[in-house]
């Protein structure tokens, strides 16, 4: 991942480094069933605006570690877990969308529902 400015040593930004753009679509298509659309609405959101070239590297730190706490399988709360494993990642992403404010912007949220309201519409073909 491209150096966004951050500190490797903190313990805000440790998965960070876990963030890639093939981890992410690969942690959604593995577990598109699993996942709440909410969910997967959160993580497209701040997807988005990661790649948003008017988003600032602070902000975009924090969507790296977010998202790359999503994607890490073993964290506070491991994936597998029925019911419950998603349930910290969820707690970040919410957390990292509050931090980020007025960084998340509308065509972000549209672009994540329209990715899902595709992805639903493939499924029924």
């Amino acid at each position: 991942m491209k150096n966004l400015g951050y500190d490797p040593d903190s313990e805000n930004f440790k998965y960070q480094d876990k963030y890639s753009n093939k981890g992410l679509w690969g942690k959604l298509k593995n577990n598109f069933s699993k996942v709440s659309t909410n969910t997967i609405e959160k993580v497209l959101t701040m997807y988005y605006a990661f790649r948003d070239e008017e988003t600032p590297t602070w902000a975009k730190t924090v969507i790296a570690g977010a998202l790359g706490y999503f994607i890490f399988p073993i964290d506070a709360v491991p994936d597998i877990i029925p019911a419950l494993g998603y349930t910290d990642d969820i707690s970040i992403l919410i957390a990292a969308i509050a931090a980020l404010g007025f960084n998340i912007k509308d065509k972000h949220k549209n672009k994540a529902q329209e990715v899902i309201s595709n992805w639903y519409a493939n499924l029924k073909n």
